[in-house]
This record gives C-alpha cells, structure tokens and sequence, in this order.
C-alpha cells in the first residue's frame, strides 16, 4: 500500500536528515577514531562493574529488574540523583526528577511542554545537532545567538530576547558541544538575570559536567 504524502502528519514536513545518525555510521568501522561525538573507547567501559550490578540486580530484586517500573523511573536512582544535586547547591527531591533514556528524549520531552510551532527559541552558536532537530521538528523559529571561550555572548543575548521575546534558551555550559568551552561564572549570572527580567525558561544540557580534568566547572 502507497500512503500519499499529504496522508502524514504536517509536522513530518519539518523532519530533516539526521546529521548524528549519519556520524554514528562511521564509528563502525575500525579505521576511524571519531572525536566529533560522545561515543567512549570500548576499553574506557566498566566491564566488570556493569557485569557485577546485573548480577547483583537479577539475585536482589529480580522482581522489579524485570518488570515494568513506575514512569518516573527506579525511585532509589532518583534518590541518589537528588542526593548529589544537593551536594551542588540545587534543592531536588526525588519527587522533582524523571529518569530519561539520554539527553534526547529529554529536550524531546521539554520542547513538547513548552513549545508551540512558530515559538522563538535561543541557542548558542554553534549548538547540538540533536537539540536543534527536536526544536525544529516542534515547528520552533530559531533565534541563533553567538558564543566565544567565555560561553554565550550576553550583550547579544540581550538585543536578541529584547526583540524576538524568546520562550526558552538552549545552553551547553560545561564543555559545550562541539566547541569544549566552559561558560564562566561571570556569564551564567549575567544570563540568569536576563531570565528572570524576561520570564524565559532556561534549558541546560549538563551532559559532560563531570568529565573534566582540572578544575570543575562554575556552579
């Protein structure tokens, strides 16, 4: 059976070729070292240790390990989750925390919420590709806003929510992607501010705030 194209649903006209899944095609192939995704070498993997907690889950609590779970997530993940927030200064209860399957569904999830086609959304440039395919697929009008090493640019920030009246901001403020900067603690005040004088929401994508080196990243 042929289904005509005016047969889907309009927002499948916003549907674009999907730069990540065409990136993750090469990481098969054994001659290529890609450094443009965060794909782990398979010997930076915790074998035994994920190997040890499967065990360990399928001996203790093989009744839940196996079974559907609540849609908020395993609630003792969620526990430990709020427990370190807390350690960085943020007032979470497990009550407050949905477990995701990785970022994506994530801003997938928050997009559907908050945006409505034709609402303004803000991000750094460059951003994340799979960020930018879930607000353009929710019908949004991007609002691209330039960066340098000290993160997002505020004072272009500011021109930019001042005349499109953006409903959210997209952010990467610890080791950005693609571009490995950090937003110093000077900007994310700044960009703070400009949140609450313009009621916007706040969007951030902490994917690699524990994966550094020296010196942690700014509250």
């Amino acid at each position: 059976m042929t289904i005509e194209t005016s047969h889907y649903a309009s927002a499948t006209r916003r549907v674009q070729p999907s730069a990540i899944r065409e990136l993750f095609s090469l990481l098969s192939r054994p001659d290529v070292i890609s450094l443009a995704g965060g794909f782990p070498s398979a010997a930076a993997l915790d074998l035994n240790g994920l190997r040890g907690a499967t065990e360990r889950a399928l001996i203790l609590s093989v009744a839940t390990a196996l079974q559907y779970g609540n849609s908020e997530g395993y609630e003792p993940l969620r526990e430990l989750i709020a427990q370190r927030a807390k350690t960085k200064g943020m007032k979470l209860d497990a009550s407050d925390l949905l477990i995701t399957t990785g970022s994506q569904q994530a801003i997938d999830l928050i997009t559907r919420v908050l945006v409505d086609p034709g609402d303004r959304v803000a991000v750094e440039a460059p951003t994340y590709l799979g960020a930018l395919q879930a607000f353009q697929f929710q019908g949004a009008d991007l609002q691209a806003v330039p960066a340098d090493h000290e993160g997002v640019r505020v004072e272009e920030l500011e021109a930019m929510v001042v005349q499109h009246r953006p409903k959210l901001l997209y952010l990467i403020p610890n080791f950005a992607n693609p571009t490995g900067y950090v937003m110093s603690l000077r900007r994310r005040k700044q960009v703070l501010a400009l949140a609450k004088t313009h009621r916007f929401f706040i969007v951030e994508d902490d994917a690699y705030g524990e994966l550094y080196f020296r010196d942690p990243p700014p509250p």
